[in-house]
């Protein structure tokens, strides 16, 4: 997605309703992608850069009336192509520990759960890996 204002705007409306207690993502300096069917936006996921060789899955979001479609695990697909095609050798991410959707989703996608030397999100949030080499 490029971030151009309507885009943005996608982007922010999305995320504010699939995390609705969080503060919206800063969307600046990661891509970004759009997932639609024939009503509109269904969900998004974003990447970044968190250092030469790993890439960070930091948000992947999908509307209820969609969710256990399949739409998550195809947003986590879609970056990893992307990750391999910039050259990352690893994905990361993490989950609350209370979210089991997102943790078994990373799972099927063939994330392994791992203890990080720095935690890279909340204290207690599960840490996964995915290495692409």
């Amino acid at each position: 997605v490029t971030l151009n204002s309507t885009n943005m705007k996608k982007l922010d409306y999305l995320d504010a309703m699939t995390f609705p207690c969080d503060p919206l993502y800063p969307k600046e300096g990661r891509t970004w992608w759009l997932a639609s069917d024939k009503e509109g936006p269904v969900g998004f996921a974003g990447m970044e850069c968190l250092n030469e060789r790993t890439a960070f899955l930091c948000r992947i979001g999908v509307f209820q009336r969609c969710a256990g479609n399949g739409i998550g695990r195809s947003l986590i697909s879609v970056m990893e192509r992307c990750a391999r095609k910039e050259g990352y050798e690893a994905l990361v991410s993490y989950t609350l520990p209370d979210n089991y959707k997102s943790a078994n989703n990373l799972i099927r996608c063939g994330f392994r759960l791992i203890k990080p030397y720095v935690s890279f999100g909340y204290k207690d949030a599960l840490h996964f890996r995915k290495d692409l080499t």
